[in-house]
């Protein structure tokens, strides 16, 4: 199992590669503010890059559901479903939140959540790429 794991539900970005043993490796980009639309995915290469990582090994994509900006939070779920749909991977989700809390249970001082501190019982599985719904922080359209 080869997981790709990423939350750009703030201004920063913070994304992994999960396997079976554990991180294979994670990063975290927080001087990205408005940015993620434009680094996202060249994180994502530069993160398989070392490894010989192709997109189409990767079965499987987890993306943290919120709640957070709106616009982060759109556009990590489309890069999540479409790789879920283009490549037949698994998607799951997390909590952005309770990511946030375990983030600042190690670190203090943090200002967005790190996928690092992401353990197994953190992800559910979505059944249908339908299921995939954001929670916004402030829900414009309510």
């Amino acid at each position: 199992m080869m997981r790709l794991v990423f939350d750009t539900s703030t201004a920063a970005v913070s994304l992994g590669i999960l396997t079976e043993e554990g991180w294979m490796e994670t990063v975290d980009r927080a001087d990205i503010p408005k940015q993620q639309s434009k680094v996202l995915l060249v994180m994502i290469q530069d993160l398989f890059r070392p490894f010989g990582i192709e997109m189409k090994e990767v079965k499987e994509i987890a993306v943290g559901e919120g709640p957070g900006s709106f616009t982060g939070l759109r556009m990590g779920m489309t890069v999540a479903k479409i790789w879920a749909y283009t490549h037949k991977a698994d998607l799951f989700t997390f909590s952005s939140s309770k990511l946030l809390e375990k983030t600042k249970l190690k670190e203090p001082d943090a200002l967005y959540p790190k996928i690092k501190y992401l353990e197994d019982a953190d992800f559910r599985k979505l059944p249908n790429l339908n299921d995939l719904i954001p929670i916004y922080e402030n829900d414009h359209f309510a």
